[in-house]
């Protein structure tokens, strides 16, 4: 039987659900310390979609668009990884 646990201290490894040998380890850099250099917040945006249906497209416009107001964006694209 598996132990649920949701964290652990630094460098403990801990039973999540199914998986084994989880480590939990601190950031050198805060979220914060993100927040206050690129002065906005972080967030995510997931497209899903049928294969064709403009996923990409409509990620690369909006990424061109953050940009140009000098929000730090990464367009992370299955394409692209697999």
């Amino acid at each position: 039987k598996h132990e649920k646990t949701t964290s652990a201290p630094y460098g403990e490894t801990k039973t999540v659900g199914k998986s084994t040998h989880i480590s939990y380890h601190h950031s050198s850099v805060t979220k914060q310390d993100i927040r206050e250099k690129n002065n906005h917040g972080s967030s995510i945006l997931w497209f899903t979609g049928l294969s064709g249906s403009g996923k990409s497209t409509l990620a690369n416009a909006l990424n061109v668009k953050l940009f140009e107001r000098n929000i730090h964006t990464y367009v992370l694209d299955g394409d692209n990884i697999r």
